[in-house]
């Protein structure tokens, strides 16, 4: 979730105004930026139309080994399971909080027995709590409008998932890209966006993606825009939810949020930054 620099806090304070704030006047905690295709105005309606898109993207099956990197409260893990019918999955968090959310969530929402299921807190450049010997290799590695704040790198994170794949394992992503390198937009764009806290690194084209993942040994990859239906889409949800709960927070609890909405919008008009689907191979 582009919501600055949050993934820095282990305390929990700022997981739990993230999805306290998105999710007001509902039950869900879902904290990612949405797909607002076909008029969709609720947010939770978009955040699980998002995750549902990338398990149909990844190819999700019931057979599954799947690896959740940056799962947030669990909400998408949940959908993993019920809709995808996936029995075995690991989820690795950095946020410590979000981590005990997941595993309550799970508690409350899934009865005992009906799967595998496992929740750590760890980052997501370092695949080391989830690569043990005893341990099957992964068939499907996901992650959903997270892995752009990977730190130090995207690269890290895609390097070491490639490792934690079985043969013929899939890795997926909704991720964020840059319409042009970097150094092709104005001074004061690029420090706009070292603004929202997003390794310089990470600023990438979806050409360079490509490249990336080639070099490391993906085959079949293959990206899709999506950025018409998730970034206008979310600043509007933003105008409206300040207009209706606006006067109940506190203007300081709304600063990162409609932060967030002003650079998406503005990187979505000016053709700065795009939301892509992501997928590739392990051969």
């Amino acid at each position: 979730m582009l919501l600055g620099e949050k993934r820095r806090s282990y305390a929990g304070g700022y997981e739990e105004l993230d999805a306290l704030l998105l999710n007001v006047c509902s039950k869900s905690e879902w904290m990612n930026l949405g797909y607002w295709h076909g008029g969709v105005a609720a947010y939770p309606e978009a955040c699980e139309n998002l995750a549902t898109l990338l398990g149909e993207w990844a190819r999700l099956a019931p057979g599954d080994r799947l690896l959740d990197v940056g799962f947030g409260k669990g909400e998408q893990c949940v959908l993993w399971c019920k809709r995808f019918g996936v029995k075995s999955l690991t989820g690795i968090n950095i946020s410590p909080v979000e981590v005990d959310a997941a595993r309550q969530k799970f508690e409350q929402q899934l009865v005992a027995g009906d799967g595998d299921v496992e929740f750590l807190s760890a980052s997501a450049t370092d695949l080391s709590t989830v690569l043990r010997p005893d341990r099957p290799a992964f068939t499907c590695i996901l992650s959903l409008d997270s892995a752009y704040h990977y730190h130090p790198s995207r690269h890290v994170f895609l390097r070491q998932a490639f490792d934690a794949l079985a043969p013929s394992g899939r890795v997926a992503l909704a991720d964020i890209v840059t319409v042009k390198p970097l150094s092709a937009y104005p001074f004061y764009v690029r420090c706009a966006l070292r603004l929202i806290g997003i390794p310089p690194c990470n600023f990438t084209t979806a050409e360079a993606y490509v490249s990336m993942l080639e070099s490391l040994g993906f085959t079949d990859v293959c990206v899709r825009s999506i950025g018409c239906d998730v970034f206008p889409g979310f600043a509007r949800f933003v105008d409206r939810h300040e207009g209706r709960f606006g006067g109940l927070v506190p203007w300081n609890l709304w600063m990162k949020l409609k932060g967030a909405a002003a650079a998406v919008r503005y990187a979505h008009e000016h053709r700065v930054l795009d939301f892509v689907l992501v997928s590739a191979v392990k051969p």
